[in-house]
This record gives structure tokens, C-alpha cells and sequence, in this order.
């Protein structure tokens, strides 16, 4: 089953249009930063309070990885917000499919490599990444895709599982 088709509104565009969230698939990101940003904090706290500074030092720098978990999934979303909103449509060529490691979730996620049109072989190449392997079905080696680039952030819809058309 493929990816529904979403025809791309002129810019500027609202996020209310979109039939799906924006944030699909920064969940587990989100909820596992923050989950350890909280438990990093409240155990700060008990050590601290009970004059127990040895283990501090590790707990902040699990704090500060969190912290960073944190920042770079609010900037992805940032980003995919801005480029929606104004970004110029730009189009893709598949390159490859591939698997990725996913920390919060027992099973991996499925991305695709996608060149920007006119960029050639040594082109820093964009990767979508995406929970089910629709996107493989959405997307096969070869096909083009439509996406979106505002200030050298892409979007494309198949990230949220949808299928962009002009």
C-alpha cells in the first residue's frame, strides 16, 4: 500500500493542510530524550543531596546527551516546519534503499537515498527515513520525488508517509 498523494498548496503554505503530523516519526526521540533528561536530573538531585558527587559527573554527561538527543530532534522538526511553510519544491532522484539502527524501538527503520536533480555522484545525497517499508513501495530505486528545501533543510513527504505531486 502506497503513501496517499498530497498535492503541494503554493507557498506559503499552512500546516494545518497537512493530513498528517509533522512530527511523525520524532516520537520515540522525543519521548526517550526526555525520559532521560528527567531521570538524569532526578538523580543529580538525590546525589547532591546526599553528598554523593562521584557518580555526578556521569549523570550530567548522560544529561548532556540527552540534551543534544533533544536539540537535534526539535531542529529536525524546525526544520521540516520552515520548509513547508516556504520552502521552493525541489526533485529527487532514488538512489538506494537502506536500514538504519533505531535506539528506542526493537526493530530498524527503512530510509532512502535520494540525489537532488542536477547534483552529481560526489553530492552530499539526502536520506529519508521512515518506520515501515511502505516507503520502499512508495519509493523504488529510480523513481523521482518531489520534495521541499528551505535554507539547505529538505523535506520530503514521504518522512511522514506522505506522497508529494505538484
Amino acid at each position: 500500500m502506497a503513501f496517499p498523494d498530497f498535492p503541494l498548496p503554493a507557498a506559503p503554505r499552512g500546516l494545518v493542510n497537512l493530513p498528517v503530523s509533522i512530527s511523525t516519526g520524532l516520537g520515540g526521540a522525543l519521548f526517550f530524550g526526555w525520559f532521560f533528561m528527567a531521570g538524569c536530573l532526578l538523580l543529580v538531585g538525590i546525589s547532591a543531596w546526599q553528598g554523593k558527587y562521584g557518580p555526578m559527573v556521569l549523570l550530567l554527561l548522560f544529561g548532556l546527551a540527552a540534551g543534544y538527543w533533544l536539540k537535534s530532534t526539535y531542529d529536525t522538526l524546525s526544520q521540516r516546519k520552515a520548509a513547508f511553510r516556504e520552502g521552493k519544491v525541489v526533485r529527487a532522484e532514488v538512489v538506494r534503499h537502506g536500514r538504519q539502527f533505531s535506539f528506542w524501538k526493537s526493530n530498524r527503520d527503512y530510509t532512502v537515498v535520494l540525489r537532488l536533480e542536477g547534483q552529481g555522484e560526489t553530492h552530499p545525497h539526502v536520506t529519508i527515513v521512515h518506520a515501515g517499508v511502505t516507503i520502499w513501495e512508495t519509493a523504488p530505486v529510480g523513481a523521482e520525488l518531489i520534495g521541499l528545501e528551505h535554507q539547505g533543510a529538505y523535506f520530503f513527504g514521504e518522512s511522514i508517509g506522505l506522497h508529494f505531486r505538484e
